[in-house]
């Protein structure tokens, strides 16, 4: 069970680090308390009014979606560095159907596969980047199973690498 939330915890890090380092939506809560659909979860303010990409694409609804695309990929990057890669995939198939299925909307089906990889290696390299922020979130919600969005951005503003030091 400890290693079952500890890797439910750097999952929802990876998920909620990358989307503030992103910038694109605002979460309000982080919790590794189960239910019957997930270990864990983010919660997310809804989309904005304006983001109905079935009806068209501007860059800026192809920025969103780029962000979400990639923050559902990070649950899984973290994750491995608790549970290995193979079980950190093999657990995520869900975030991996949201993330082709909201791609989707930015490519079309015969450049999907590339968008995705490259989404992928996104996170993998914010998720390397940004790893410290990672082990404090995942740290906090491991003592208390739920966060405020303001608790758990307030640990991830602390322990953010500042841009000056990202060059070392």
């Amino acid at each position: 069970m400890a290693d079952e939330l500890k890797g439910a915890a750097y999952h929802e890090a990876g998920h909620a680090v990358t989307s503030h380092v992103l910038g694109e939506r605002t979460f309000t809560l982080i919790t590794i308390e189960p239910n019957d659909q997930c270990e864990g979860r983010v919660q997310y303010e809804p989309m904005p009014d304006w983001f109905q990409p079935e009806y068209d694409m501007t860059p800026r609804k192809e920025a969103l979606i780029r962000a979400e695309v990639v923050s559902f990929f990070a649950g899984a990057c973290a994750q491995g560095f608790i549970d290995g890669p193979s079980e950190a995939e093999e657990s995520s198939y869900g975030d991996y159907t949201k993330a082709a299925n909201l791609a989707s909307y930015a490519v079309g089906e015969h450049e999907l596969g590339a968008y995705l990889k490259g989404s992928a290696q996104e996170a993998e390299r914010l998720v390397d980047l940004h790893r410290p922020a990672i082990d404090a979130l995942a740290g906090a919600l491991l003592t208390k199973r739920t966060l405020t969005g303001d608790e758990a951005r307030a640990i991830i503003g602390s322990n953010l690498k500042l841009a000056g030091e990202l060059e070392e």
